[in-house]
């Protein structure tokens, strides 16, 4: 059979049919490559904001969602509302907003800054990496089938109270690092140099530019130039504190000399600590800077139903960096020239000068020391908290001092176990729900201290050598 041929007013309407269609199809695809970025939202902040659900709702129900996404250069958020399935005295309806960072600021990553909700109010970013490891604990404990299992009280009180010490040795090596600095600058100088808490948040910003140039080249390596971030630190706090020196603090001579010596040193350490610290925020600006969270960082040590020990890499290098490094000052103040004048001006400088030690010198050594332990302490912080602002340091400074006359101005062994007592506290007081009064009961009980023992837990009275009684 032949085949049948199709009329030519057919095929003209079938060409026609489909050309429709296809002009149909491009203008879909026109539409949808000039649809705004916004019809649709993204969906990695709502999987960031909903995986922290589990702390507020265990089986949410009639979940809903809203976003609010705009520029790269501005905050975004993310909240979730859900019907309670027990309210239990609370609101029926539960609503959880997240605060994202600018991805100007992140490096193009979404990072939670803060969190609101109806039930506990705002959570800090602190409280938000606590929440995230919460809730990581409890799904690998339902994976162990921990949820089947009777929680010992006692056992979890233990471990809490473990937990507590662990998170309290690694920021009282922190206090310890920096109230050493200030112990070596007061036992040379008869100064208390209180831009010290600045010179840590100096160090802190260097660790934050070297992550920024590590992260540049290494990418998710960066991991690796660590030691050259916490040698950057270190570096940048010497140098500031060297500055400090020459630059406030020597111009006025002797400073146990007389009362208007001490004075006046006082009077340029104060006026040092707010140049230093206006200086940085016009250069740094107020916003915090913020270390991406990196996840396989912490490791259980305990296991038990109803609470984990873990021990993070930051605990672990602060501990280590801390031992390694007073052992090194021990050395340095024991073993080498620059240690031995500097004991001797400490006990007496006119006899030091006298037998040809350079007292200046000497001096300038104690603040290069003390310097360089503030800075990196303030990299480690960064390194550990993983945030940097320019205020970050003024009260971590005036606790550091606390620790440093809590355990005995003068005394490096006293100046870590002051900056550990009043670690200790902290940890204390976060653990009896008591945050917001920690700083209260640090300066309480060194107030407390002092009036019991002046000198200090380890320190120890001595005479001013004739040449420099106190007028």
């Amino acid at each position: 059979m032949s085949p049948v041929a199709l009329p030519a007013h057919s095929l003209r309407s079938h060409r026609l049919v489909w050309s429709c269609a296809a002009v149909l199809l491009g203008l879909l695809l026109l539409l949808e490559s000039v649809a705004p970025a916004s019809a649709l939202p993204p969906i990695e902040p709502l999987r960031r904001c909903q995986a922290l659900l589990g702390g507020f709702a265990k089986d949410p129900v009639d979940l809903a969602s809203q976003t609010q996404i705009g520029r790269r250069d501005e905050p975004a958020a993310v909240r979730f509302d859900w019907t309670r399935k027990e309210p239990a005295g609370a609101a029926p309806r539960g609503w959880i907003i997240c605060w994202f960072l600018p991805r100007t600021e992140t490096q193009g990553q979404w990072q939670i800054n803060q969190l609101d909700s109806d039930e506990y109010g705002r959570l800090t970013r602190y409280d938000i990496q606590q929440l995230n490891k919460f809730l990581r604990q409890e799904f690998r404990g339902l994976q162990r089938h921990a949820k089947n299992a009777a929680a010992d009280p006692v056992v979890v009180a233990l471990l809490h109270l473990a937990q507590q010490v662990i998170n309290a040795l690694s920021l009282g090596a922190l206090y310890g690092l920096i109230a050493i600095g200030f112990t070596l600058a007061f036992a040379a100088s008869g100064v208390f140099n209180l831009a010290y808490g600045t010179i840590f948040t100096i160090g802190a910003f260097q660790a934050y530019l070297a992550y920024l140039v590590g992260d540049h080249w290494f990418g998710a390596g960066w991991f690796a130039v660590v030691p050259a971030i916490l040698l950057l630190a270190l570096a940048g706090g010497a140098a500031a504190s060297w500055a400090s020196d020459r630059v406030a603090f020597r111009p006025i001579g002797p400073v146990a000399a007389s009362a208007r010596g001490r004075q006046s040193a006082l009077v340029a350490a104060t006026g040092l600590l707010i140049a230093m610290q206006e200086g940085l925020r016009l250069v740094q600006g107020a916003k915090t800077r913020w270390l991406p969270y990196r996840d396989g960082n912490t490791w259980t040590l305990v296991y038990a139903p109803g609470f984990q020990l873990v021990l993070s890499r930051g605990h672990l290098v602060v501990l280590l960096a801390t031992v390694v490094l007073v052992f090194l000052l021990s050395r340095i103040l024991t073993r080498t020239r620059f240690g031995l004048s500097l004991r001797a001006v400490s006990d007496d400088p006119r006899g030091a000068a006298l037998m040809g030690v350079s007292v200046p010198q000497a001096i300038g050594f104690a603040f290069l020391l003390g310097g360089g332990l503030a800075g990196i302490a303030g990299g480690f912080a960064f390194l550990h908290y993983g945030a940097v602002n320019f205020h970050i340091g003024l009260l971590t400074g005036f606790k550091a001092l606390a620790a440093a006359i809590l355990g005995g101005i003068g005394s490096v062994p006293g100046a870590l176990l002051g900056g550990l007592v009043i670690a200790l506290v902290e940890a204390a007081a976060a653990a009896l729900g008591l945050s917001a009064w920690k700083d209260v009961l640090v300066f309480l009980l060194l107030v407390g201290v002092l009036a019991l023992r002046p000198d200090g837990l380890l320190g120890r009275s001595r005479q001013a050598s004739p040449e420099f009684k106190p007028v």
